[in-house]
């Protein structure tokens, strides 16, 4: 005797819906060695992706890549299922530097020694 189970439908596993698609995405400043070479990537929606590395390794490259600042050489930027147009910069990025609190880099205001950055955030 053979039995079948089936899963209800609404009880299927779905893949999170992904919120960010690269896809052998390459960057060359002009008259300079490639920055970013093939970089393929997928962020679900929800999930929290950290970016870190040396200075000049392509961090603020990739930013500016996918929220439409640069154009890439090559490849596929994706935000929510929509091809991103160099020019047309997306709002729903955000950028977190390193040197959040140094007086030149400035994106929260100044804190007395009382106060925390969390009231900012």
């Amino acid at each position: 005797m053979t039995s079948v189970v089936t899963q209800p439908a609404e009880l299927a596993y779905h893949a999170p819906e992904p919120a960010i698609v690269l896809t052998e995405l390459c960057f060359a400043y002009p008259d300079r060695p490639p920055v970013l070479k093939n970089l393929s990537l997928q962020v679900a929606v929800g999930q929290r992706v950290g970016i870190i590395g040396h200075n000049g390794c392509g961090k603020t490259t990739l930013f500016m890549t996918l929220c439409g600042a640069y154009t890439p050489s090559s490849g596929l930027v994706q935000l929510f299922g929509e091809s991103v147009v160099p020019g047309q910069f997306r709002h729903p990025i955000g950028l977190l530097f390193q040197d959040l609190l140094r007086p030149n880099y400035q994106c929260l205001p100044v804190l007395h020694p009382r106060e925390t950055l969390f009231q900012y955030l």
